[in-house]
């Protein structure tokens, strides 16, 4: 490892990864300071952590996030399957070949793969993501289609919704009507609703700013109060809970509602409704729904 310099004067470090010549960026022009983070990245080389010790802290810093029981779940079970393939091994050892193996086996692993090396970046005891560059390598199994629920399913799901899980009956229901995303109907308030349409404001990169032909046919309240009272994570905690106590339903998402009504405007004829209602930004979009899904 050492020190050169780039034509913009930035100093970097040049470092032998996987028998290949690399560069990582010293973000500095001063000589010195280049100098002194080189030595420290000497230093971090030297230190040795366990796959198994590094997911343990890794998974400790994520109890301190505002994540979903859903998502820490699944970053415990990753945290799982990475110590049991490579629990004892030098995590700055772990090379893109050791990992193409395990991830052809179950190629979702990759996500939360990735989220973990790029944290051991950030700590400093890897010098890089050997998650970097690797789908392109991945068998990915072809996609089919996913079951489309009926309207009589939809009538028993809301059915069962309203007698075991009153809670978020009411938000379940307006999905089912408006094809909104669950994640921006947990956002709406009492100011959002104007007569017989209703406000929606997704979240950044998730469509645009809209207003939807709906009714909320429920008691007004305070203009900040949530229209249908629950957060995000209460909202998939309760819908989860719901699937566990009732089979029938287990492999329904709500995103499924989503497609049920963008299914139904098209078949209709009413393509341009579905995309002003789901927030689709091209007739593409829309097609892609009806493609993906089919009727059970």
């Amino acid at each position: 490892m050492h020190l050169e310099r780039k034509e913009n004067g930035v100093w970097c470090a040049r470092i032998k990864l996987e028998g290949r010549w690399t560069r990582r960026s010293l973000r500095t022009k001063n000589k010195r300071e280049a100098q002194r983070r080189l030595t420290k990245l000497n230093l971090n080389e030297e230190k040795h952590e366990s796959v198994q010790r590094a997911v343990k802290r890794w998974l400790k810093e994520q109890e301190y996030r505002d994540l979903t029981d859903r998502h820490f779940s699944d970053l415990r079970l990753i945290g799982r399957e990475l110590t049991r393939a490579f629990g004892s091994k030098d995590v700055a050892k772990v090379q893109r070949s050791d990992l193409l193996p395990w991830l052809q086996e179950k190629p979702r692993r990759l996500r939360l793969a990735r989220a973990f090396f790029r944290w051991c970046v950030t700590c400093d005891i890897r010098t890089n993501d050997p998650c970097l560059g690797i789908a392109r390598y991945i068998n990915k199994p072809e996609r089919v289609p996913t079951p489309r629920l009926s309207d009589n399913q939809i009538s028993a799901l809301l059915s069962d919704l309203k007698q075991y899980a009153s809670n978020i009956y009411p938000l379940v229901k307006f999905l089912s009507e408006s094809g909104v995303r669950s994640v921006d109907a947990t956002r709406i308030r009492w100011r959002d609703v104007h007569s017989e349409r209703v406000l929606i404001k997704p979240g950044k990169g998730k469509g645009h700013t809209r207003f939807i032909p709906v009714v909320i046919d429920m008691p007004a309240k305070d203009a900040d109060e949530l229209v249908f009272g629950v957060t995000k994570n209460q909202l998939e905690g309760a819908w989860r809970r719901f699937k566990d106590k009732h089979q029938q339903w287990k492999g329904t998402s709500l995103h499924s509602l989503r497609v049920a009504v963008n299914s139904r405007l098209v078949e209709q004829g009413q393509e341009a409704l579905a995309r002003a209602m789901l927030g689709h930004s091209s007739v593409d979009m829309t097609a892609r729904y009806m493609r993906l899904y089919e009727t059970i």
